[in-house]
């Protein structure tokens, strides 16, 4: 696996496994392989089909997922959108803007909720209703998607 620690000025398209502790100044599209974002990225993080991007440090922009598979553990200033594909945003991740989910048949969003793994394949508000019903049965925080 590619790692880099220093600065990538512009925007960077990520096509194999990527490991990035450093900072990219614009946007990042993953199209394939595996990126562990421990750095910032400034712009926007974007997940095609056949990418995967696991977020741990930070984006400054929205993160969207486009079809491929993204894991959200850091920070998000903006939202994260799911158009298509399939979306995880941990408990201890912070997102500013909100979380969201396009409705259609193709996309999945997964949340944790007091240690257990949520699939709400059944769309966008519905999911975050459940989410909070079993969050308020269990009596812990949940996070909902949609």
């Amino acid at each position: 696996m590619r790692s880099e620690s220093g600065k990538i000025e512009g925007d960077l398209e990520v096509k194999e496994d990527f490991a990035l502790y450093g900072m990219v100044t614009g946007s990042i599209l993953v199209t394939g392989g595996v990126l562990h974002l421990h750095g910032m990225c400034v712009k926007n993080l974007v997940v095609r089909p056949g990418g995967t991007a696991k977020l741990h440090g930070m984006v400054n922009g929205d993160a969207v997922n486009e079809g491929g598979s993204l894991e959200v553990h850091g920070t998000v200033s903006g939202a994260v959108r799911t158009v298509n594909g399939t979306t995880m945003v941990s408990p201890s991740a912070v997102v500013v803007r909100g979380v969201s989910q396009a409705s259609g048949d193709n996309s999945q969003a997964v949340g944790l909720i007091g240690g257990a793994a949520l699939g709400a394949a059944i769309g966008g508000p519905v999911g975050a209703v459940v989410g909070g019903v079993i969050g308020a049965i269990l009596g812990k925080e949940s996070k909902g998607l949609g």
